[in-house]
């Protein structure tokens, strides 16, 4: 989830909620999507300021002026492997070191969830609606 918040773009969230797959991508692509609370909306819309401020305009959260183009900013592997050499610790990998901290989710637990109550959700959510929406942002 880091690289689709990395590359994270304004027009994927949807009233309360940001959809980081686009319906073409992925089948299940409506259980992945994440609630936006106050705190949250209060980081994105300081994050949008300053994109604002320093970039006029952008469709990524996270933009970067690289090549005469604007962007989404690069995982953060490189920065890590730099921070490790100046800080003479061998190389250690930034996924472990992160699951030091939590256990990634692992979306196969919730299939059989997903398979029979999955359509239970999508007609309560009207899925169909956002998908629709989420289609015509991501051509514009």
């Amino acid at each position: 989830m880091g690289t689709r918040i990395l590359c994270g773009q304004w027009k994927q969230i949807h009233e309360k909620y940001w959809y980081p797959y686009w319906p073409t991508e992925k089948k299940l692509w409506f259980e992945c999507r994440e609630g936006i609370d106050e705190n949250t909306e209060a980081l994105l819309e300081r994050v949008r300021q300053l994109g604002l401020r320093d970039f006029r305009s952008s469709n990524f959260w996270f933009p970067s002026d690289h090549a005469r183009k604007v962007d989404h900013i690069r995982p953060v592997e490189h920065v890590w492997r730099c921070a490790l050499r100046e800080s003479h610790i061998r190389y250690y990998p930034l996924r472990e070191f992160s699951r030091s901290f939590r256990e990634f989710n692992n979306p196969s637990y919730y299939a059989s969830f997903l398979r029979q109550h999955g359509p239970m959700f999508r007609e309560a959510e009207n899925m169909a609606k956002v998908s629709k929406h989420l289609v015509r942002a991501s051509k514009s």
